[in-house]
């Protein structure tokens, strides 16, 4: 069995940044397509999105990438002494700084630019909250951060945190132990009161478990042919539009293609792909967290310089300008950011590609 922890193995590398790339991209298409309605601009016919898909599923890829690399960077460290703090320090470098960097700049423009936050801030309490990966209903009773998009890192804390202690105990038990728990905690999801027990119980955290399930084939070599992979691609496309799963699991019928498009790039081939597509994987996380940004102002410009009503046009400079701005903040925020943590507080620490 492949021991985790040194570097992320060359066959996968690649394909995973894909997959983190396509939910990226997929996260900010419906962001995009929401401009139109949410932010419209006078004379403007909004661009209609393609039947049956909902471009925001792009999450549930990122949460099965996410239980896929824990995982195989864990593998062969269960009830390892000081490794579940080693763990769970490398997370909060990992994803904490330019997640706070974007909070800050949302409790900013909330104190000091009336209006430019839809919900404001309802407590300090709700602010600590946003901060401390704690979910917390705002004004409207929606279970989301300050900074909105959080709400999916409330669940990879979630996430980790239930990892980190599994970590104490041997890898086949633990992994046992951890998947009855998320079992558990969806079955009684219909039960929880609206709020924080609601939100952990919410059956989208059973995309964890599938990447979970997905590193344990790798890590003993399971390895599907191209054609299958192809397979699995064709079919997610036609899943993610027709949805024939609905009746049997509901509005989370999307781990089926999810699963299938996951399952292509982890146990698939390794492919040689163009360095511009990497380029949108490295910085997935940049680019998800600052696309609201980045949106708003676009169209804030588009807007006052009375720039051509062409949706197509106006559609495309909102991906491109939000790629844009992505990319630079991986290289002028994130990498700084997280490689300056990590020279301080792991001064010999191995590189992870996490």
């Amino acid at each position: 069995m492949r021991k985790g922890g040194t570097a992320l193995k060359q066959r996968y590398l690649g394909n995973v940044q894909i997959l983190r790339g396509v939910a990226a991209v997929m996260v900010l298409v419906a962001h995009a397509l929401d401009q139109f309605t949410n932010h419209p601009i006078a004379g403007m016919t909004p661009l209609r999105n393609l039947p049956g898909i909902v471009w925001g599923n792009g999450v549930d890829i990122f949460f099965i990438v996410s239980g896929f690399i824990m995982l195989y960077l864990a593998n062969g460290h269960f009830a390892e002494a000081g490794y579940p703090a080693e763990f769970m320090k490398r997370r909060i470098i990992r994803v904490v700084p330019p997640y706070w960097v974007i909070t800050s700049l949302m409790v900013m423009a909330a104190l000091f630019a009336s209006g430019a936050v839809n919900h404001g801030i309802p407590s300090w309490g709700y602010v600590v909250a946003s901060y401390l990966f704690f979910p917390m209903a705002r004004a409207d009773g929606v279970i989301h951060p300050i900074m909105s998009l959080g709400w999916t890192l409330n669940y990879e804390f979630f996430f980790y945190a239930l990892f980190t202690a599994a970590l104490f105990f041997p890898q086949r038990k633990a992994l046992i132990g951890l998947s009855a728990v998320f079992i558990a905690l969806v079955l009684v999801h219909p039960f929880m009161p609206h709020g924080a027990l609601s939100f952990w119980t919410n059956p989208i955290i059973l995309n964890f478990l599938v990447g979970l399930g997905l590193a344990q084939l790798f890590i003993r070599n399971v390895e599907i042919p191209t054609p299958v992979a192809i397979l699995f691609v064709v079919l997610c496309v036609v899943f993610f539009v027709t949805d024939p799963f609905a009746p049997l699991f509901g509005a989370r019928s999307v781990i089926v293609p999810a699963t299938l498009l996951a399952a292509a790039g982890i146990l698939g081939k390794s492919v040689n792909w163009p360095r511009v597509a990497l380029a949108i994987g490295d910085a997935s996380y940049s680019i998800y967290l600052t696309h609201p940004f980045t949106l708003n102002i676009l169209t804030m410009v588009w807007r006052k310089a009375g720039l051509p009503l062409s949706s197509v046009l106006y559609f495309l400079c909102l991906m491109l300008g939000s790629l844009a701005v992505g990319y630079v903040a991986f290289l002028w925020m994130e990498k700084p950011l997280i490689n300056g943590l990590r020279a301080w507080f792991e001064p010999r620490r191995e590189t992870l590609a996490a």
